[in-house]
């Protein structure tokens, strides 16, 4: 593992820097976790988050973010602009929230999307380097600018050398999109969750899979419609990726209508994940999380050994979800959004890109590119039509 480092600790004890040189910087970074690496789609990438803060009295403006592997600069990530990827940690405390529609409103409010952190603020860079697996001294300069200087702050990245977790599709046939999936910035990738004083990203590989018919829609009969059984995806059965145990179960949580959330299911910490499954791989200290299940469709029990292609319980719309569809994810603890998340790949799986077409996601009509790619030992990006 590399050596995680910040050399701002080191600054005084270094000349000071000519004049017109950029200063130290007047920003803390830390590494939250070592930086794993994963393929998603083709692409190689590390994927790696950096607590910022700001200690001083004045504003730090963040001017530029360079990324370095092997003794080199890389370019073309992060993807989208700088405000695009710097967002404040959730400060709300959702383990406390009465309502997390609520709270995730008001906590995205004063996240923002501005690349200025102001005296006492906090923030996260959300990091995607591409480069090979075997590359060595990942870092990152952060460009920044503090009462009038230019300043500037090296950061070196642990690595996690461990490999991603090899599983089994939790899914069967066609038709299967992934609305949202690894990505530079947004989605999942940034849902660094305050529960209980303590911050968590869960979801940092989770993946939302939906499905389309034979005609490309969502819903059998097109339009919008409040019943469930419309939707493509509803009642799919999900799968065990892996051989292992069962050490969580939750059940009886009503579904969703459609699009509409169920008014008599409250959005709380626990059930935004609805009705749900946890498996603990065999062969690794890995956890799988299979949410948003139908209510009733679940069929295993905690303490439960399964095979890999075990039935354990059907697509639903139960929790925060804004439509029938499977989430899943991985952590490195037995817990459902309490963990971190660990980085995965499937066996195989046929990808192509998509468009849809129409007004609306309901009635929109999803068409396939016509190059099909076979993935193996992959993570689907988002946006994606799969074939397993």
């Amino acid at each position: 593992m590399l050596a995680l480092g910040v050399s701002a600790a080191c600054a005084a004890n270094r000349p000071s820097p000519p004049a017109g040189a950029d200063k130290p910087a007047a920003l803390t970074a830390i590494p939250r976790v070592p930086a794993h690496h994963v393929d998603v789609d083709g692409e190689g990438a590390f994927l790696y988050e950096i607590a910022l803060a700001n200690p001083t009295p004045d504003p730090v403006t963040i001017v530029s973010v360079a990324q370095r592997a092997s003794g080199h600069e890389v370019t073309g990530a992060p993807g989208g602009a700088l405000a695009e990827v710097l967002k404040a940690s959730l400060d709300v405390d959702l383990a406390a929230a009465r309502d997390i529609d609520v709270d995730l409103k008001a906590s995205k409010q004063r996240r923002g999307k501005s690349a200025v952190l102001a005296p006492g603020q906090g923030s996260v860079y959300y990091g995607w380097l591409p480069a090979p697996t075997t590359a060595r001294d990942l870092g990152v300069t952060i460009h920044s600018e503090s009462a009038g200087q230019a300043r500037r702050l090296e950061v070196a990245l642990a690595v996690d050398a461990r490999e991603p977790l090899l599983l089994a599709p939790p899914l069967r046939g066609t038709g299967w999109i992934t609305f949202v999936g690894p990505a530079p910035a947004g989605g999942h990738r940034t849902a660094l969750m305050n529960l209980g004083g303590k911050h968590y990203l869960a979801q940092r590989y989770a993946l939302d899979f939906g499905k389309v018919d034979a005609e490309g829609r969502l819903l059998r009969k097109g339009g919008v419609s409040t019943n469930n059984a419309d939707y493509a995806a509803y009642g799919e059965r999900v799968y065990a990726v892996a051989n292992g145990t069962i050490v969580g179960v939750h059940d009886g949580i009503a579904d969703n209508h459609g699009t509409t959330r169920n008014p008599d299911v409250a959005n709380t910490i626990d059930t935004i994940l609805g009705n749900y499954v946890m498996l603990r791989v065999s062969s690794s200290s890995a956890y799988v999380v299979y949410a948003h299940l139908r209510r009733g469709s679940v069929r295993v029990a905690a303490g439960q050994t399964v095979k890999q292609g075990e039935l354990v319980g059907e697509v639903g719309n139960s929790g925060h979800a804004g439509g029938p569809h499977l989430h899943m994810h991985v952590c490195d603890a037995a817990s459902d959004l309490r963990c971190e998340g660990l980085p995965f790949v499937f066996e195989s799986y046929e990808a192509r890109t998509y468009e849809p077409v129409g007004d609306s996601i309901e009635t929109a009509r999803f068409q396939g590119s016509s190059t099909v790619v076979r993935r193996q030992r992959q993570l689907p990006a988002a946006e994606r039509m799969l074939a397993f």
